[in-house]
C-alpha cells in the first residue's frame, strides 16, 4: 500500500513538472496572441501597440501567470490635423496578472519596477537631448479589472491613462516624475485622486511650487492648479513655457524691435496648441492670465489674451515656427504694446 500512494506522490509531482514546464511556451503563444487583440483595439482610440518584448512568463501559481524585463512603445495618434503624436516606451521589470475573488471575480494587474519614458519634441525646434529625458518612475501600480470587461474598455481606459492621467480600472499608483529645465533636474511625485468611479493622477502641488521658484518667471496660483490635475502633461508643458521665455529674450536681445512680450506669447500658444489642440491651448494660457501676474495691469492682459489667439490662429493655419517671428513683426493683428504703453 504504502508503495501504491509513493508511486502516486511520483506521479502527481512528475505530472505537475510537466505541467509547469509545458506551461511556458503555451503562456508566451497566449500573450503573444493577447498582444495582438490588445494593439487592434488600442488602434481605434489613437494608439499604436509597436515591438512589445518580455525576456520570460511564467505561471506563478494557479491564479496568478508573471512576466519579466517588459519593454513596449506605444505610440499616440493626434486627435487633429495640429497635435503631434509622441511615443512613450514602457518598461517594467515584473507584471503580474492575478485572479481575484472579492466581491465578484476580478483581473489585478500589478507592475513593478516600472518607468515610463516620454520621447522629446519631433516636431518643433525644441531639440530632442539628454537634457529633456522625461520619464515617470512608477513605485506601485495596480489596475483591476472585472471579468465582464471587454478588450475595448480596457484598451479605451489604457489610452486615457497614458495620454490624460485617467482610469477607471486604476486602483494603486505611486510614482515620481523625472525631467530636466535649463539643466535642472526636478522630480515631483506623483499620486492617485478618486473622484466617483474614475482615478486621476495629480502631481504633488507643493512639488509643483518649488519647481516654480526655479523658472524663469513662477508659476501663477491657476497654472500651478492646472498642471497638478495634467501630471502626464506638466513636463512638455513646463518646458514650452522656459522656451518660449528664453527664444523671445534672445530675439530681443539680437535685434531690440522685436516686440518680447508679444513673441513670447504668439509663441507660447502657438507651441501649446501644436502639442495639445486649440481648446487646451486657451485653457493653459487663460491660467497665466486670470492668475494675478504681479505687475500685470488689465491692459497687458489685453494685449496678452489677443496675442495668445493669435497663436491659436498661426498653429491651426499650418504657419511653420520659423516664421512665427516674421508674423510677430509684421502682422497688424498682432498688439505689440500695450494701449498707453
Amino acid at each position: 500500500m504504502k508503495k501504491i500512494f509513493l508511486s502516486l506522490l511520483i506521479t502527481l509531482a512528475l505530472a505537475a513538472a510537466g505541467i509547469y514546464f509545458a506551461s511556458g511556451p503555451l503562456l508566451e503563444f497566449l500573450t503573444q496572441k493577447g498582444i495582438g487583440l490588445f494593439a487592434v483595439y488600442a488602434g481605434r482610440y489613437g494608439l499604436e501597440i509597436k515591438d512589445p518584448q518580455f525576456k520570460a512568463v511564467r505561471l506563478d501559481s494557479y491564479n496568478a501567470v508573471s512576466w519579466k524585463d517588459i519593454l513596449i512603445t506605444v505610440k499616440t495618434n493626434g486627435e487633429d490635423a495640429v497635435n503631434i503624436d509622441r511615443r512613450f516606451s514602457l518598461a517594467a521589470g515584473r507584471m503580474t496578472a492575478r485572479i481575484q475573488a472579492l466581491k465578484s471575480p476580478l483581473l489585478a494587474l500589478e507592475v513593478k519596477e516600472g518607468k515610463v519614458y516620454f520621447d522629446p519634441f519631433e516636431e518643433t525646434s525644441i531639440k530632442a537631448s539628454k537634457e529633456f529625458r522625461e520619464f515617470l518612475n512608477v513605485l506601485a501600480l495596480e489596475m483591476r479589472f472585472p471579468f465582464k470587461s471587454d478588450p475595448a474598455s480596457i484598451a479605451r481606459d489604457f489610452s486615457t491613462l497614458l495620454t490624460e492621467g485617467k482610469s477607471r480600472y486604476l486602483n494603486k499608483f505611486a510614482g515620481v516624475s523625472t525631467f530636466s529645465i535649463d539643466g535642472k533636474e526636478f522630480k515631483p511625485a506623483i499620486l492617485v485622486r478618486k473622484e466617483g468611479e474614475d482615478s486621476w493622477l495629480v502631481m504633488d502641488r507643493s512639488d509643483l511650487e518649488l519647481i516654480s521658484s526655479e523658472m524663469q518667471e513662477k508659476l501663477t496660483e491657476a497654472e500651478v492648479d492646472l498642471l497638478s490635475l495634467h501630471p502626464v502633461r506638466a513636463p512638455r508643458l513646463l518646458k514650452i513655457r522656459d522656451y518660449a521665455q528664453t527664444i523671445s529674450k534672445a530675439e530681443n536681445k539680437k535685434d531690440p524691435q522685436v516686440p518680447e512680450d508679444a513673441y513670447r506669447h504668439v509663441l507660447w500658444s502657438y507651441l501649446l496648441t501644436k502639442a495639445y489642440g486649440e481648446a487646451f491651448a486657451k485653457q493653459v494660457t487663460d491660467a497665466h492670465e486670470i492668475g494675478n501676474v504681479e505687475g500685470e495691469t488689465t491692459k497687458d492682459q489685453s494685449m496678452d489674451y489677443n496675442n495668445n489667439a493669435v497663436g491659436r490662429r498661426y498653429a491651426l493655419g499650418g504657419i511653420p515656427e520659423a516664421d512665427v517671428l516674421g508674423g510677430v513683426v509684421k502682422d497688424p493683428e498682432v498688439v505689440r504694446f500695450a494701449a498707453g504703453a
